[in-house]
């Protein structure tokens, strides 16, 4: 049988791993992610952008500032930065594209 304190420090390190699971998945991916999605807007659209992120529960919600609009229609732009998020960026649930005017 164990003692009080082994128990506890077990399940310490226990709760600690479970807290820590969700961080590791995709978080650190998702963090150069949106250094490559931001690289890649200025490439292709040729606008600097701001990436954010959030992931709760698994869910993960992207927001794209693009800091002026491009020379693309509004409806095409948008389709082109969620395939960049889509493609940069792991287990993302909703995308977000906002434009500074």
């Amino acid at each position: 049988m164990r003692s009080g304190a082994q128990l506890t420090r077990r399940s310490a390190i226990v709760a600690l791993g479970l807290l820590a699971s969700p961080v590791s998945c995709g978080f650190k991916e998702n963090i150069a992610g949106a250094g490559k999605t931001e690289e890649r807007i200025r490439r292709e659209l040729g606008v600097d952008a701001r990436v954010g992120f959030r992931t709760v529960n698994s869910v993960t919600n992207v927001t794209v500032t693009l800091q002026a609009l491009p020379a693309l229609s509004p409806p095409l732009a948008r389709a082109r930065v969620e395939a960049i998020v889509r493609a940069e960026m792991t287990g993302v649930s909703t995308i977000e594209v906002l434009a500074k005017l």
